[in-house]
């Protein structure tokens, strides 16, 4: 959304809702969420969140938002590598912070998301290279806002052992399934392979979550401890 007056908004937004999201029987009733909203008098830097808010009521899918950008829209590959080049400087590619508690215990946040994985892979790289010998390891999501697959690939990659472990498939619209780049963790071989690990997250936490809870289903007869709230529901 950049400068467009909100009047203008409704159609192109329910058009792109209604053809392109992944569940079209829940883009139905978000579009239907939208039938009547009344944006009369809104301030437009308001509309923004006003507009996501309403569209995320429906099942509570934070990935479909709506953003305000009054410099106008990022457009082409250049603008948008210097965008997510920029974050990743300062996000530090999404590593929120890493200690070691005491000489047994480490502790790594991450968040508010993780950057596309050629640019926070040396921030990652560096966290788990102060987190080897540990005898157990926190992660903590409470803050993360979700982030690229990739990237969480790549942190799973640290986590899970010495062998490749499936972590996701894509289902499209059509219902067809194809694999994803990220498809399969990609294996470290540092000393925090096979070290017990917890995850802490609440139930704001965002969409990065739902990789380490499906590993950690997948391999369910390895000793790895899980801490996790239960997910909210959709309203």
């Amino acid at each position: 959304m950049t400068n467009t007056q909100p009047d203008q908004l409704m159609q192109p937004l329910t058009n792109l809702i209604g053809e392109h999201y992944v569940f079209p029987d829940v883009a139905d009733a978000i579009v239907a969420e939208l039938v009547g909203v009344n944006l009369d008098g809104v301030p437009v830097e308001q509309v923004a969140a006003q507009l996501t808010e309403r569209i995320q009521s429906v099942n509570n899918d934070r990935h479909l938002r709506i953003r305000c950008r009054p410099s106008g829209a990022l457009e082409g590959h250049q603008d948008w590598e210097k965008h997510y080049a920029a974050e990743a400087i300062q996000n530090a590619g999404g590593v929120q912070s890493v200690s070691r508690r005491d000489d047994r215990t480490g502790l790594l946040a991450i968040a508010p998301y993780t950057s596309p994985v050629h640019l926070a892979e040396r921030y990652v790289a560096a966290a788990f290279e102060l987190l080897v010998g540990v005898e157990r390891l926190v992660i903590d999501l409470r803050a993360g806002q979700g982030g690229t697959p990739e990237t969480i690939a790549l942190i799973c990659g640290y986590l899970l052992g010495r062998e490749p472990v499936h972590l996701q498939d894509i289902v499209d619209r059509d219902g067809g399934m194809r694999a994803p780049p990220n498809r399969w963790s990609r294996v470290k071989l540092l000393e925090v392979c096979g070290t017990p690990w917890d995850v802490l997250i609440i139930d704001t936490t965002g969409r990065m979550e739902g990789s380490f809870r499906t590993v950690v289903f997948r391999q369910s007869g390895a000793t790895w401890e899980l801490m996790i709230s239960t997910p909210r529901p959709a309203r």
